[in-house]
């Protein structure tokens, strides 16, 4: 049941993948295709990751208040929408404008990252999400194949319309993947939770639940009627684990795309 889910949020990384490096080989053809002066070429790889600061507060956000598997689906839509929109752009602008949009859908990838985490058995959750995220570097695998096999044929235009196919693929199995239990038992879904739990131990064949259809959760539950608030990251027995996280995250970005 785990790693079903571990396959789709892990493509789902592996679709970001594309979409961030799409930049690596587009940009030295619109470059020269339009004339762009030094440093408009790297203004339209900036606004893509200006595009997802701002999703990765808006869609956590969604996240907490309508669902993981809601604030996947529709960004995954969204990256959809705008990633083939941009192989309509005319120029520098209007490239700018729908890779930004792109951007922001691309900032709820942290979503499904949560949506696995929230799946993943405790004993072993530290290395599936790391399997996890090792669906990025396919994700950047096929994205070099693809410009290959493209940009050599076609043009930069059918490089970004297909580049974006295989997220029809994951928006279609997004929406066969359960909610997380975590999120449905703080907001007060109880039955819906027991249902998913049940189908769970029934796919895994679990020996420690002889009757998964009696299987129920303990009558004390926790229900969060505010949600949502990303300033609670910043709460005192949280501040210094965020303030080290972003640390390490900036740290590891930065080393990242410096280095590629």
């Amino acid at each position: 049941f785990q790693y079903r889910i571990l396959v789709v949020t892990g493509m789902i990384w592996a679709a970001d993948a594309i979409e961030v490096m799409i930049l690596t080989f587009l940009l030295p053809i619109l470059s020269e295709e339009w004339d762009l002066q030094d440093g408009e070429d790297g203004t339209i790889g900036a606004v893509v990751f200006a595009g997802m600061l701002i999703g990765a507060l808006f869609w956590p956000q969604i996240s907490d208040r309508y669902g993981r598997r809601w604030a996947v689906i529709l960004s995954n839509i969204g990256q959809i929408i705008f990633g083939m929109l941009s192989a309509a752009a005319w120029d520098m602008y209007s490239m700018m404008v729908l890779r930004f949009i792109t951007g922001f859908c691309l900032g709820a990838a942290s979503c499904s990252f949560t949506l696995y985490a929230e799946f993943a058995p405790k004993a072993d959750r530290g290395k599936l999400l790391v399997f996890q995220q090792a669906f990025w570097s396919f994700g950047a695998f096929f994205n070099s194949l693809l410009a290959w096999l493209i940009l050599e044929t076609l043009d930069w235009r059918w490089y970004l319309i297909l580049s974006s196919l295989p997220l029809c693929i994951i928006v279609y199995l997004a929406w066969k993947c359960p909610e997380s239990v975590q999120y449905l038992v703080t907001t007060g879904k109880k039955d819906e939770a027991e249902r998913i739990l049940q189908k769970a131990a029934r796919d895994n064949k679990s020996p420690n639940v002889p009757n998964p259809d009696e299987l129920r959760l303990s009558s004390q539950q926790i229900v969060h009627d505010k949600r949502g608030n990303p300033m609670e990251i910043f709460a005192p027995k949280y501040f210094s684990t965020t303030v080290t996280c972003f640390i390490i995250m900036c740290g590891v970005t930065f080393s990242y795309y410096g280095i590629s």
